[in-house]
């Protein structure tokens, strides 16, 4: 008997049988079952990145806080109002007949009606008129005092001047600037206090800053004499009120 091997290609193959040639019919139900299992499947990575980009969108937001609102010219005015009314040096000189009671008594500020302004630190003698600059605000008291960003944003906001009125009072008496810079054009005090006699100098005013939604940043410049002056930071809380100040750095005496 020969044996046949099982690659043999003229081996004759089994005849398929009549069931097996004839065409399967499609089980539309059954297609219909596993649609309906895959069909959540599918709904859910389909909305899986929107759902993901939305939780991350809202992450961010809040992560990063919203920026506070700038001052009203209500706050502005009542800023000014606060620091206006503060006591400031009284110039007692050789010619006063009792020093020590001039300084003791409080005298009456002369505000002039336009803000401070930001001078470059390089800058020629007599050119700016004003002692706020990148310089003053450095200091190791200036950086405990409060934040840099806070101090830059007070630079910035000074680049210009700006018109500074307040009601009169018993302590805070208004003036022109041109006036009083056309008085002390060659350091004439004794012109000033000719002009404006039994006050304590004249007092300018930064257009102030908003810290954070409850605290502002102001700077103040008084001058009462060639050897007299301060330069102050002051630092105030919202209150129902108005405005209140918390915190005051001396950045500069003369």
């Amino acid at each position: 008997m020969s044996k046949e091997s099982p690659f043999n290609d003229t081996h004759p193959a089994h005849p398929s049988s009549p069931a097996d040639l004839s065409p399967r019919r499609i089980s539309w139900p059954r297609i219909l079952r596993v649609c309906l299992l895959f069909a959540p499947l599918l709904a859910i990575v389909l909305l899986a990145k929107p759902i993901t980009s939305s939780i991350a969108g809202s992450a961010e937001q809040s992560a990063s806080p919203s920026p506070p609102a700038a001052l009203s010219k209500q706050d502005v005015i009542l800023i000014w109002t606060a620091v206006a009314e503060q006591r400031y040096p009284v110039y007692a000189g050789a010619s006063e007949v009792d020093t020590s009671r001039m300084r003791a008594k409080r005298k009456p500020v002369v505000l002039l009606d336009r803000s401070t302004q930001t001078c470059p630190v390089e800058r020629p003698e007599k050119a700016c008129g004003s002692n706020l600059d990148q310089k003053l605000l450095s200091s190791t008291a200036a950086h405990r005092f409060v934040s840099a960003k806070a101090r830059q944003a007070l630079l910035l906001a000074n680049a210009a001047q700006v018109q500074v009125r307040l009601p009169e009072s018993t302590y805070v008496h208004g003036a022109s600037t041109d006036h009083v810079d056309a008085l002390l054009t060659d350091i004439n005090w004794p012109a000033f206090y000719q002009a404006y006699p039994g006050t304590a100098g004249y007092l300018q005013l930064s257009v102030p800053v908003v810290v954070d939604g409850s605290h502002s940043l102001a700077y103040a410049e008084q001058r009462c004499d060639g050897r007299c002056g301060t330069g102050m930071l002051y630092l105030l809380a919202r209150t129902g009120k108005g405005w209140k100040i918390t915190k005051r750095l001396e950045l500069w005496v003369s």
